[in-house]
């Protein structure tokens, strides 16, 4: 895999976290087991 395209990868996938993050925070709400280890893996 090349470094490009790792780094779409990589921003792509920071994409989701961030879609995911933001309206649990605004809730008040929990993520699933599954967004909590990707956004530690992601941090």
């Amino acid at each position: 895999m090349s470094v490009a395209w790792a780094t779409v990868l990589a921003v792509g996938a920071g994409t989701v976290v961030l879609k995911a993050v933001g309206p649990v925070a605004v809730s008040g709400r929990r993520l699933p087991a599954r967004a909590t280890a990707l956004v530690r893996l992601v941090s």
